[in-house]
């Protein structure tokens, strides 16, 4: 069997149950498990499939499934980590930044390294984070109705506050990036994020490439509306598309 015959093949295996094992493609290929392993890496490295302790989940299916926030931080996180990194370098010291929701946003408290910021947030997650790794940063937490899936305060009290705040920088993720239109799973993360979008002087979206054409439930802003959209390596064609909306950034 070709290579790439057996990497459609664990595609096929892995949309249809969503979830799998290394050692059940094994099987299903008859191939060793390190054989299944290099194919994994190169589909993962191409966004097609994201690796998860213990097997590897279908993105088509994280486009759609509200996964916790155990159960996502461990999804492409090497590539999350490199586009964290990337985007920490955009705050400048002395900023009133907006952090979103999301396990990429969660890391950018691994890679600040400004003297103080101002940090405004929704998601306990974060705050916790900054606490603990910045404890000269002024940090606050907008409160609300804790969705306890996710660790993010949504509602009304919470829109009503992004509402009232300006921020130099509004740094947020997204569920799904298609159509020019950046979406997630959840209508009143998504309404948050695109409230404190409209608040900010400058936007950037962090995104790794299992989001990228891919739709979720609730459209929250336009792309084009943001500065810059940080993901990890596309092709020539997939960069040519988003640079029609906005700064693409690449790691």
């Amino acid at each position: 069997m070709l290579i790439s015959q057996r990497q459609e093949k664990i595609l096929a295996v892995v949309n249809s149950q969503r979830f799998t094992t290394i050692a059940e493609l094994a099987a299903v290929l008859s191939v060793s498990d390190m054989t299944v392993r290099r194919d994994l890496d190169q589909l993962a490295s191409a966004g097609k499939i994201s690796k998860v302790r213990g097997g590897v989940q279908s993105v088509q299916a994280l486009a759609f499934n509200d996964l916790s926030v155990a159960q996502k931080q461990d999804l492409n996180l090497p590539q999350k980590r490199q586009i964290a990194k990337a985007a920490a370098r955009y705050v400048l010291s002395g900023e009133t930044i907006y952090l979103g929701s999301g396990t990429t946003i969660a890391l950018l408290s691994d890679y600040f390294e400004q003297d103080y910021l101002r940090v405004i947030t929704n998601s306990l997650t974060v705050f916790n984070l900054l606490l603990k790794r910045h404890p000269r940063y002024d940090v606050t937490l907008i409160g609300g109705n804790l969705r306890q899936r996710s660790g993010v305060f949504i509602g009304g009290i919470t829109e009503d506050t992004l509402q009232r705040l300006n921020f130099d920088r509004a740094l947020v993720s997204a569920d799904g990036i298609a159509d020019g239109q950046l979406m997630d799973i959840v209508t009143e993360e998504g309404r948050s994020q695109g409230i404190a979008m409209a608040q900010a002087q400058e936007r950037i979206v962090l995104a790794d490439r299992s989001k990228l054409e891919h739709r979720a439930f609730y459209p929250f802003a336009r792309l084009h509306d943001a500065r810059y959209l940080i993901t990890n390596e596309l092709s020539a064609k997939q960069r040519a598309q988003y640079q029609d909306d906005t700064e693409v950034v690449t790691i």
